[in-house]
């Protein structure tokens, strides 16, 4: 088996259904297969930080996939691109030149059908070929007609793959190209344009303008390289047969089309300077007629070096030289080639052919001078070679020696004849194999495409670098940091097992977790300081971090399992021992001892909480702040770790559960709600922050307490709607999934409904109490004058009052009906510009409105067994504040009778008139107020209590001014006297020796004495007498006067009239006095009343009538008869008679009679007493109870 046979059909494949790879794309695959082997086996060594994006296998399996998909797209991309361009590329060329309305339509039609079909048929071979058309060298091929372009193409002797399928005279150039022909061989496009393109002589415009779009053309879908070379041919007739003036001429066009090329294309083009028909110069054909194939095919030229072709006026003189290279070559075979020819006439042209080349040399060197001559303003062509070709061997010979020989001597010159050699290409495969299609690269690119492919260059070389500086940078840094980490981690470690050494780890009985802290904190900083925050992103994976992470991580968790946990086990039973702690708290204290020891699922976020609170309590003051911060940390730092196994005191769990379980399940929970952290941490609502700043100088407490001091949020609007309800319907189902808490056996099975609506009603009943209690401690806060009370008054006057800001913020905060909880969001509303409905706007409302709906709806159907006086206490507080449309607030009203009320105060305190006049019933003052407790009447609760209050302190102090003025008035004038003429005397004190004297009673209780008068004028404007006792009136129940005064008047009122019945000013007392009885052992008795006596002797009876105080000797006897021991007394003073009578037992028997039993000894009389009114002075209780009154 033939091993080559094997190398072609592998190659076959590879050509057929790897095509695609080639150049480029390869090595991109390449470049994929080596970075997906770099991702799978290092991959996981990639750190950015703390980041290892690659460290799983699923990661590296994704970034491998990305990166093929990426390189799969750039490879699908790329090749439709570069196809849908190679067929733009054919329809532009095909439609070419078909707006010109010069050239004959004929022509065009041609022309454009038969490039149309060249490359539509190149590009169905291309695709079984290495590559698509762009992938080849393009050349065009420029020169004046019938110098041999297209004849030095066909017999080249390149490969062109489908010429058979192409017209024959077009492939062989007969009778000249009239526009462009394109030659596609194995290794380049060949465009061979026509003559008239680069004389421009036929029709200037219509050639001119058919050059000019073709070279646009070019650029325009070659924009890198448009072409790759320029071939520009000369024919050698024209070297020998023209004028020197033509050939300059033909030059210097030939030098402008070059010039065309390089300014439209903007490229510098490698020219390569072919002379053709070389076989026209007499001796070419005999001179190389022996050559062989190998010999026929070498290159006849020169190809200059390339910094030769881009120097200034150097070429032709580098011409010069070569040719006379070549000539002394040809001087070295000469005799030999002589040797060879037996001809004589053959031989006479090989010997001459040397000397024919060496005559056209001045005129070549001319040529190439022109041609790359060059100014400041011109830049020379790159030339690259001239070369000397011979495509056939047709036509007549050119003996320029023999001419000008037969000129000089006068020779008669042979006829010119055709060479009898064959047809031969001489010195044309290799210059287009190996000397032209080998400078492909050369053409230099756009300017700019150039400026762009340097920096992509410098890029190329500096990423590189820079990548593996950064490199190396960022692993030398990594590696002194590993070395800092690791000497520092070292340091901690030897800290802690210092520390840790006298910490008892087994056997704990006490809470001490201060003790702890300190090698817990070591532990921890040795993480979070030394460790952690090192790496850094351009380590690229070095850095150990993770490794001393994972390493001290270990050890901290041991040290929390050994040294915290136990510790805060001890501290859960010490506090689920403490008598103070709630049924709430209890319960999560429980919950969570019974999760560290494994009962029930740990719930961090819980556990933080709850040992949070705990620490708060255990360890307050600011001063404690950082050891609880950092017993927090490191309680959060065990719950997120793996806890070792404990036991637990199963006793205390009993008791616990035991104490928990006598609590119904509602009651627990809504303990729970209200001591948990979160509603904890809702902020308090406080009467000092929602009345304004005001609010200190307008409200007080009754009890004293702080207007700091409110109401918890959790009991407010926010708090219900925001976190209890929400929190509600949450624990409810965790409560009820929470058995292992307080035992399997106590777990209730009564449904969540039913615990939600039990818990809603405690909550209801607590939240109406604690708002009842505050407002009723809740009150305006009483002035000491009335100067201040103005001042409040004037105040609660004002637009923006505490009192209305207060009110309304109670009504809102108290409102927890579901139908006051939010009202949908409107529907958008059109924009000014446009006129429509913004649709995100709308749908965002929809949804908001949605919302809404659904949970008022779900809290609605939580509430509808509640009365409305629950959810909302003070509803009608809440509407007199926001009155419906078209209704007045009741707060309206109110602010006029308050602006009176404080001008009213403001002139009673400063006005020093008579009391009567300031205080009384008639004046603004007392009117104003009254008006103020009718307009608080109309107002609901609380507000109503607060301005009646307010009402009742102005009274007070009011009355206070009016008590000071009439407590002056009366001690000035009849105080003193009362003291003096009747404090101590009889009959106000029985047991006196010192009686009251007539005529100080007169004074002090006659109709016109001190008392009757001072009420007249001073009090009774205060007094309702219709009704006994009298009562204050005038100033809402604000004592004018001090009560037991006024009892004092109303007694000196009742004395006056039972002992001035008369209605004078004269003390006068009328008596009738009847025996009534005797005793049997006496024989008579004698009553003596101010020298008038009645005697009874057991005989008829008689009535007697008797006058007080009478004219007579001022005393009162009786005497029973016969006489003996203790059978008589006698009493003496203006008082005797009432003296003698209190020694008597009275028994009444009307109200204006009463009986008088006296009894000495064995001896007993009973008289029957009739007085001159009901009001009976001796059995007068107003005389008895009578006082001097102190002060009003």
């Amino acid at each position: 088996m033939n091993i080559l046979n094997w190398i072609y059909t592998i190659r076959s494949y590879i050509e057929s259904y790897l095509g695609f790879l080639k150049g480029g794309r390869f090595w991109s695959l390449i470049w994929v297969v080596a970075i997906a082997v770099m991702i799978w086996f290092y991959g996981d060594s990639i750190a950015f930080g703390k980041w290892r994006p690659l460290e799983s296998q699923y990661n590296r399996i994704i970034a491998i996939g990305v990166v093929v998909l990426v390189w799969l797209i750039y490879a699908i991309v790329s090749a439709v691109r570069r196809r849908r361009a190679e067929a733009a590329m054919i329809d532009a060329v095909a439609e070419d030149g078909t707006d010109s309305e010069t050239e004959a339509k004929e022509e065009v039609a041609l022309l454009r059908q038969r490039l149309k079909d060249a490359l539509l048929r190149l590009k169905s071979i291309s695709k079984k070929r290495f590559g698509y058309i762009y992938d080849f060298p393009w050349y065009m091929i420029i020169g004046a007609p019938g110098s041999g372009k297209t004849t030095a193409l066909v017999n080249s002797g390149l490969s062109f793959p489908f010429a058979e399928e192409m017209d024959e005279h077009s492939i062989r150039g007969v009778g000249g190209t009239r526009s462009c022909d394109w030659w596609f061989t194995d290794e380049a496009v060949l465009i061979d344009t026509a003559g008239r393109y680069t004389t421009q002589d036929s029709d200037v415009t219509v050639d001119s303008t058919a050059w000019q779009s073709f070279l646009g053309l070019l650029k325009r879908h070659r924009p890198l390289k448009p072409i790759n070379g320029v071939l520009v041919t000369i024919s050698m007739e024209d070297i020998l047969t023209q004028s020197a003036q033509a050939r300059f001429k033909e030059i210097r066009i030939i030098k402008q089309r070059l010039r065309d090329l390089e300014d439209n294309l903007k490229v510098r083009l490698p020219v390569y300077l072919i002379f053709t028909k070389v076989d026209m110069l007499a001796g070419f054909g005999e001179f190389f007629d022996n050559f062989n194939k190998f010999d026929r095919e070498q290159v006849l030229g020169v190809t200059f070096p390339l910094g030769v072709s881009q120097s200034k006026g150097k070429i032709a003189e580098a011409f010069s030289g070569e040719v006379d290279l070549l000539l002394e070559r040809m001087h070295r075979i000469l005799l030999e080639r002589m040797q060879q020819e037996p001809d004589d006439l053959r031989r006479s042209s090989v010997f001459r052919f040397p000397a024919q080349f060496a005559s056209i040399k001045s005129v070549l060197v001319e040529q190439i001078g022109e041609l790359t001559a060059s100014s400041k303003l011109v830049s020379a062509p790159l030339l690259r070679g001239v070369y000397f070709v011979s495509a056939t061997q047709t036509g007549a010979v050119y003996d320029k020696v023999g001419r000008s020989t037969s000129e000089r001597f006068s020779f008669l010159q042979e006829p010119n004849t055709t060479g009898t050699v064959s047809q031969k290409a001489f010195f044309l495969s290799r210059l287009f194999n190996e000397v032209v299609f080998g400078e492909a690269n050369l053409v230099t690119t756009d300017i700019k495409v150039q400026r762009r492919k340097r920096i992509m260059s410098t890029i190329f070389y500096l990423v590189p670098l820079i990548i593996a500086g950064g490199l190396f940078a960022g692993w030398s840094h990594a590696y002194f940091t590993n070395q800092s980490t690791m000497s520092a981690v070292n340091e901690r470690i030897a800290s802690y097992n210092r520390e840790a050494t006298s910490i008892a780890i087994e056997d704990i009985t006490t809470d001490d977790l201060n003790r702890i802290l300190s090698p817990l904190n070591t532990l921890r900083s040795a993480i979070t300081d030394d460790i952690a925050g090192k790496s850094r992103w351009y380590h690229f994976g070095t850095d150990q971090e993770a490794k001393l992470s994972e390493s001290m991580q270990a050890t901290y968790a041991r040290a929390l399992n050994g040294f915290l946990l136990p510790r805060l086990l001890v501290h859960l039973q010490n506090r689920m021992n403490d008598p103070q702690i709630t049924t709430g708290q209890l319960y999560d204290t429980l919950k969570l001892y019974a999760m560290l020891g494994g009962l029930g699922p740990l719930d961090e976020q819980f556990a933080a909480q709850t040992l949070k609170a705990n620490f708060d309590a255990s360890l307050p003051g600011a001063g404690r702040a950082q050891a609880r911060e950092s017993l927090l940390a490191h309680s959060r730092a065990l719950l997120s770790r793996p806890l070792i196994t404990v036991s637990l005191d199963d006793n205390l769990i009993k008791k616990a559960r035991a104490k928990i379980n006598a609590i119904p399940r509602s009651q627990q929970l809504f303990e729970l709600l209200l001591t948990s952290p979160d509603a904890m941490a809702l902020p308090e609502w406080r009467p000092i922050d929602k009345a304004g700043s005001g609010a200190e100088l307008l409200f007080a407490r009754e009890s004293g307490t702080d207007l700091r001091q409110g109401i918890p949020g959790v009991f407010t609007r926010d708090g219900y709607f925001n976190y209890f309800l929400p929190r509600l319907a949450q624990m409810s189902e965790q409560f009820a999934q929470e058995g292992w808490v307080i035992g399997e056996d106590k777990a209730q099975a009564e449904s969540s409904d039913n615990l939600k609506t039990d818990v809603l009603r405690i909550y209801f009943n607590a939240n109406r109490q604690r708002w009842a209690a505050l407002l009723n401690d809740m009150g305006i806060r009483p002035a000491p004058d009335l100067i201040q009370a103005a001042d409040i008054v004037r105040i609660l006057a004002s637009a923006d009052n505490p009192l209305r800001t207060f009110a309304t913020a109670v009504a809102e905060a108290t409102n927890l009906d579901p139908q006051q909880f939010s009202a949908p969001a409107a529907a958008a509303k059109p924009t000014q510009k446009e006129g429509e409905v913004d649709e995100a706007q709308r749908k965002a409302a929809e949804e908001l409105a949605k919302a809404n709906a659904e949970r008022v709806q779900s809290m609605q159907a939580l509430t509808d067994g509640f009365e409305t006086t629950m959810l909302d206490p003070y509803a009608a507080l809440r509407k007199s504040l926001q009155p419906p449309e078209g209704q007045k607030s009741q707060f309206t009203d109110l602010s006029p009778v308050l602006e009176e009320l404080s001008l009213q105060l403001s002139r009673a305190a400063t006005n020093a008139g008579e009391v009567n006049t300031i205080f009384g019933v008639e004046s603004k003052l007392v009117s104003a107020n009254q008006m103020l407790v009718t307009q608080a009447q109309r107002l609901p609760e609380p507000v109503s209590r607060w301005i009646g209050r307010l009402a009742t302190d102005i009274a007070r102090l009011s009355a206070t001014g009016a008590r000071r003025s009439i407590s002056d008035l009366w001690q000035s004038n009849s105080g003193r006297f009362c003291k003096l003429a009747i404090a101590g005397r009889y009959p106000f004190d029985p047991n006196a020796n010192n009686d009251v004297a007539i005529n100080d009673f007169i004074r002090m209780f006659s109709p016109s004495g001190d008392f009757a008068t001072f009420f007249q004028f001073q009090l009774k404007p205060f007094v309702d007498v219709s009704q006994t006792p009298w009562r204050l009136v005038g100033m809402n129940g604000a004592e004018a006067i001090a009560s037991d005064a006024l009892v004092q008047f109303e007694n000196a009122q009742t004395i006056q009239t039972a002992f001035f019945s008369k209605g004078g000013n004269d003390l006068s007392l009328d008596l009738d006095i009847t025996p009534n009885d005797l005793d049997s052992n006496s024989t008579s008795v004698a009553l003596d009343i101010n020298g008038e006596a009645i005697n009874y002797d057991h005989g008829p009876v008689q009535t007697k009538s008797f006058k007080w105080p009478g004219q007579g000797n001022r005393s009162a006897r009786i005497a029973f008869n016969p006489p003996g021991p203790n059978s008589s007394v006698s009493k003496t003073g203006p008082w005797a008679m009432f003296r003698l009578f209190d020694l008597a037992q009275k028994k009444v028997s009307s109200e204006d009679q009463f009986t008088a039993s006296f009894r000495m000894g064995s001896r007993t009389a009973s008289f029957d007493v009739r007085v001159g009114s009901v009001l009976n002075p001796f059995a007068l209780k107003a005389l008895r109870s009578f006082r001097c009154p102190e002060g009003l």
